[in-house]
């Protein structure tokens, strides 16, 4: 009987042979009962076309020999064998076994990573043990069985299935259409011929609304016991290894396997989820995030994100119901519609809710759909607020550099991705069209939905970034960034392949996967070749038509007025002090939001709003455009006032004067402000095209500065709009910074001034021993009088020791041997200033902190093995010989970076070569222990102990 005639019969009867175990076949029972001849195999066939003799096997040998092909060193006999590969070894070793041309398939098999191997390990484990001996012809039914139980729990091994199915049919190979998100393998096998000929309508394209098509859930599959099985990838040897395999993992000891679906899985990924279909969930890939972190929160939250309510929720009337229009009740019907399909919402009974809410559309950006979102506010008031940080412009900023390549990946319905709890989903439930549903997913309108997505993948780019990869997470947008296309494209693959892993769905129609130098992202045009932003093309005509709609009417809209504001202050991304233009109309919305929280009530247009509006639509060509960081600061003016006068110093002078009898009836505050608009005048009158730092003890000054106005004060509003249109006549950027009183004074600076008690030094045992490692050490970038480690010394205050004010004011490359422990939040910019300065070499002080975007930043540029600092509670201290709180809570683990300016390439190549390429098995995961910290040029590094 040959392969295609046996194989209807043998899907037929697969579930009905289920219960046959390899033990029977090893260990004869006494006094079976008759039982009916056993359906020819495949490997029957073979063995009878090859003449093979009916010989013994004794198991011991063969588990012998095996052990002997794959020998495994001391400390990784852990790991469980590679069951395919061990089978075709003892296949190849064996000459009868030869004669069954089994090999060849189980090659193929071989090749495949994500294989389900249970059935294999359970037979090679009962060759193992049993003393008997096993017939070939036994074992290769066994295998034949075994082998059909992999094809069907392997996604990878469709293909042979179409192809095998298609000459059942008499269907030509080429001409075989599967389509878009369909699939032949489901999670059991074909019952009956019916099933199979429903497979050939998938083969050749037809309806198959009535087919056997079933939802793919790769990487888990309960065993026999129901539990999940988790598959410990076999050991990469030699060379070999991809150039990611060596990065350390986050928080476990295992990298994932983020090429078990690699470029042969992207595009069923991408195609899987068509409306109609069920979208993959997070839940479906729990064993790979326990792969990828230990985290308790994050890895119960992938199996069903449970609500965490300050108390419990009450509702006192169901909400009154939204009247929608026929077309919006035609869209609202596609999209619950669409929900259902894709298992974000299911239907539930009215007495299984909760909590009821109100569902809307909403409009998504740049097309004709819209997003579903639930009315949450009334539940959102049981539910904390909880602080946590986004990644945006000012990471891009530091991160973007000349003539770099971005790729940009969108994730497509990422919140859907996410499970909610059983016992959370009631309280997200809806009405519509006299039935009940609740959501099963992530919704958008929950107060911490943003929250809980944005945690989610914080593993996710501390393993990246610790792979080298330079990449920014907005939400479902990532960009990333390397310095040229081909290391781009490396980077690209392994973070869609380790996103989809995870059980993401990558957009591809939205994500920009081709290095380039200029990407659109957030809304705005990087272009890294002249290191500009701008505005995107239709963003900018759809402002024109809202500014001239806004114009041809004298009455309007608090809500025209808050849409066009948004978009208006939005551009202060690119040139911040766009915001001189939009006071005004800030100022209006302000006070009408004060007056009344009616967004249709009407307003009128003030002639200096019309004015600043006619501005824009003049301006908006050539203001659309910017750099992407400002000039550097040339000059930094210190201000004061008191009711009696003012005065200013910077580093060429200093000015001030008394107030006359007008200027002393104003208040203090409008004082401060003037006494900037003097001091700029007087010190910077010969400046232009520059940036220039202002420092002053008064905070709304500072304020009305940096925000071009004052949205509660008229007179500091008119102050600072005088200072700013000074400013633009000669090309000026003001920033203005605050300095306590205090320490306003220079003559004052030792007898009164307050330093921060919170101004850390390194123990300094720790430090000499640094400076004789990499010393010595020329200046101190960060320190003031009391806790410089080295005699010239930058500080952040004025000090009549210190060699100037601000580190970032003046240049380091006065200085070949630089020391750097600044605060934590400026380490990004440190490496940013470090770059423009190509003699020098840093020795950086920070945590060991992967999750922040510049760690990939300190592995490019690291010149020596980072070295591992004590864990001692006493490693920092401030003035007081206090030690860091985070030190003695022992969450804060701190290493010493020897780094140069990412153009030092003759620095780094020779650094490289002092590397090993060898994956090591340890890796730094806690405070004390050293391994490999992260990857630089596809070699890892090495982190030692001081």
């Amino acid at each position: 009987m040959s392969d295609i005639q046996l194989y209807e019969e043998e899907l037929d009867q697969f579930e009905d042979d289920d219960d046959v175990r390899l033990e029977d076949a090893v260990t004869p029972k006494a006094n079976p009962p008759e039982q009916p001849e056993p359906s020819a195999s495949i490997f029957d066939g073979l063995l009878e076309d090859s003449n093979a003799p009916a010989i013994k096997w004794d198991c011991k040998k063969m588990a012998e020999e095996i052990a002997l092909a794959y020998p495994e060193p001391q400390g990784l006999q852990f790991l469980v064998p590679e069951p395919l590969r061990d089978v075709e070894a003892h296949l190849k070793a064996s000459k009868a076994f030869l004669a069954l041309k089994a090999d060849t398939l189980l090659v193929k098999l071989a090749e495949t990573h994500s294989l389900m191997a249970r059935p294999l390990t359970d037979a090679m484990s009962c060759l193992a043990s049993t003393p008997e001996t096993l017939d070939s012809k036994i074992l290769a039914e066994r295998l034949s069985d075994i082998t059909k139980t992999l094809i069907i729990a392997a996604k990878l091994t469709e293909n042979a299935r179409i192809e095998i199915a298609c000459q059942a049919f008499r269907v030509p190979t080429s001409t075989a259409k599967i389509k878009r998100g369909h699939s032949l393998l489901g999670q059991s096998f074909a019952k009956n011929v019916e099933r199979l000929r429903k497979d050939k309508k998938v083969l050749l394209g037809e309806d198959t609304s009535t087919s056997s098509i079933q939802r793919y859930r790769p990487y888990s599959r309960p065993n026999q016991d129901r539990s999940i099985h988790r598959r410990i990838p076999w050991k990469q040897q030699g060379k070999n290894t991809d150039w990611y395999s060596a990065a350390p993992r986050h928080n476990t000891s295992n990298t994932p396997n983020s090429t078990s679906r690699g470029s042969g899985s992207s595009a069923t990924n991408s195609t899987s989820n068509q409306p109609g279909t069920l979208y993959l969930s997070l839940v479906d890939f729990a064993t790979q995030w326990e792969l990828l972190t230990s985290d308790d929160w994050i890895l119960s939250t992938v199996r069903g994100y449970r609500i965490s309510f300050l108390s419990p929720p009450f509702q006192p009337s169901s909400p009154h119901p939204i009247h929608f229009s026929q077309d919006e009740t035609n869209n609202m019907d596609t999209l619950v519609n669409d929900l259902l399909a894709k298992g974000a919402i299911i239907p539930v009974t009215p007495q299984r809710v909760r909590f009821l809410s109100n569902l809307f559309l909403v409009a998504k950006k740049g097309t004709s759909k819209f997003r579903p979102v639930i009315n949450l506010k009334p539940l959102n008031e049981f539910i904390a607020n909880e602080k946590f940080k986004m990644e945006g412009w000012l990471e891009i900023k530091e991160a973007v550099f000349p003539d770099c390549y971005f790729t940009r990946i969108d994730l497509k319905d990422a919140f859907l991705s996410i499970p909610i709890h059983t016992s959370s989903q009631p309280y997200l439930a809806f009405r519509w069209q006299h039935s009940t549903y609740c959501w099963a997913r992530l919704p958008f309108g929950l107060k911490t939905s943003p929250r809980v997505f944005t945690k989610l993948l914080k593993p996710v780019a501390a393993n990246l970034r610790q792979r080298g990869v330079v990449l920014i997470v907005y939400l479902d947008d990532f960009l990333l960034i390397a310095n040229s296309p081909s290391r781009l494209t490396e980077h690209t693959e392994a973070t869609t392949s380790l996103l989809q892993s995870l059980g993401y769905t990558i957009n591809f129609e939205k994500s920009s996967l081709i290095p380039a130098q200029r990407v659109t992202y957030l809304g705005y045009n990087i272009d890294s070749a002249t290191m500009r932003l701008s505005v995107p093309g239709e963003k900018l005509l759809q402002i024109k038509r809202d500014i001239n709609l806004l114009l041809e009417t004298s009455n309007t809209t608090l809500r025209t007025l808050y849409r066009v504001l948004g978009k208006l202050n939005a551009l202060t991304t690119i040139v911040r002090s766009l915001r001189y233009h939009c006071s005004s109309l800030a100022r209006l919305v302000s006070t009408t939001t004060r007056r009344t929280r009616n967004l249709e009530a009407i307003e009128q247009l003030p002639s200096d709003i019309r004015s600043d509006l006619e501005w824009w639509t003049t301006h908006l060509d050539t203001i659309a455009t910017g750099p992407i960081r400002p000039p550097l600061v040339s000059l930094e003016i210190t201000s004061d006032s008191s009711l009696q006068g003012w005065g200013a110093w910077c580093s060429h002078g200093a000015t001030g004067g008394a107030w006359n009898d007008d200027d002393r009836h104003l208040h203090i505050n409008a004082l401060e402000l003037k006494a900037i608009f003097l001091a700029v005048q007087r010190l910077a009158k010969d400046c232009s095209n520059t940036t220039i730092a202002i420092r002053t003890d008064n905070t709304n000054a500072m304020h009305s500065i940096n925000n071009f106005g004052s949205l509660h004060s008229p007179t500091l509003n008119s102050l600072s709009r005088q200072i700013w249109a000074w400013a633009f006549d000669r090309n000026l950027h003001l920033k203005a910074t605050y300095i306590p009183g205090v320490l306003n004074d220079i003559a004052d600076t030792l007898s009164r001034t307050v330093l921060d008690n919170h101004s850390y030094s390194l123990h300094q045992a720790t430090f000499d021993r640094l400076n004789s490692m990499h010393g010595p050490f020329q200046i101190d970038l960060f320190a003031d009088f009391s806790n410089h480690e080295v005699d010239t010394y930058f500080s952040w205050v004025k000090d009549p020791f210190a060699i100037g004010v601000d580190a970032f004011l003046s240049r380091w490359d006065s200085w070949t041997n630089l020391y750097a422990f600044p605060p934590f939040k400026l380490v990004d910019r440190t490496l940013s200033y470090l770059d423009s300065l190509p003699t020098c070499e840093l020795t950086l002080i920070c945590p060991l902190w992967p999750t922040q975007p510049c760690f990939p930043r300190l592995l490019q540029r690291c010149i020596d093995q980072p070295i591992l600092l004590p864990s001692d509670i006493n490693l920092i201290l401030d003035r007081t010989n206090t030690p860091h709180p985070l030190m003695v809570s022992q969450r804060l683990q701190l290493v010493a970076w020897r780094l140069a300016p990412l153009n030092s390439h003759k620095k780094r190549r020779a650094f490289w070569k002092t590397l090993s390429a060898q994956v090591h098995v340890a890796h730094t995961t806690h405070a004390g222990a050293i391994g490999y910290v992260g990857v630089d040029n596809e070699i890892p590094l090495h982190i030692k102990f001081l």
